[in-house]
């Protein structure tokens, strides 16, 4: 019976979700990137971006607030977190905008060290697959940074984490 009301539902791919709900999670999430001392003052950075949508999806004037409340408590992103994160972005064709990116590269410059050969070749794919629907690339001291960082864990890439690299 289950089998059949799976095979009968429309398939994961044909479902959305909203403007208004991808307005809401890429301002958790650059909320929940910021410094703690940022955090507890609640920071905001709007952006310009069309709410996160692909390139083909029409602007529907969301503009997200990235900011977080007074008294909350987010628990920020680990290395992992971070690589997941983009790379679920990147794979939905999803373009967060470049205050949203802004915050990324800002929160994980420093951690990249810390990003397994795994973490960083997602991380990779996932800013180049949003670069192509227009994300803003990363500064110079960013990229020497990844770039340092995937050199020192060389020997720990498999050969799908170093064509993903290559991206």
């Amino acid at each position: 019976m289950i089998i059949h009301a799976v095979a009968a539902a429309d398939s994961w791919s044909e479902v959305k979700p909203s403007r208004h709900w991808w307005s809401a999670f890429l301002a958790a999430t650059a909320a929940a990137m910021q410094p703690p001392q940022q955090q507890q003052r609640g920071s905001s950075a709007g952006d310009t971006s069309d709410g996160g949508s692909s390139g083909s999806d029409a602007d529907d004037g969301i503009t997200p607030a990235y900011s977080n409340p007074q008294g909350s408590n987010p628990q920020g992103f680990t290395p992992q977190g971070f690589s997941v994160m983009v790379w679920a972005l990147g794979k939905l064709q999803r373009r967060p905008g470049a205050d949203w990116a802004a915050v990324l590269y800002a929160a994980t410059r420093d951690q990249l060290p810390g990003f397994s050969p795994q973490g960083l070749s997602n991380l990779g794919l996932g800013l180049a697959s949003m670069g192509a629907l227009g994300l803003p690339r990363p500064d110079r001291a960013w990229a020497e940074a990844y770039v340092a960082a995937a050199v020192d864990a060389r020997h720990g890439f498999s050969s799908q984490g170093l064509a993903n690299l290559l991206w």
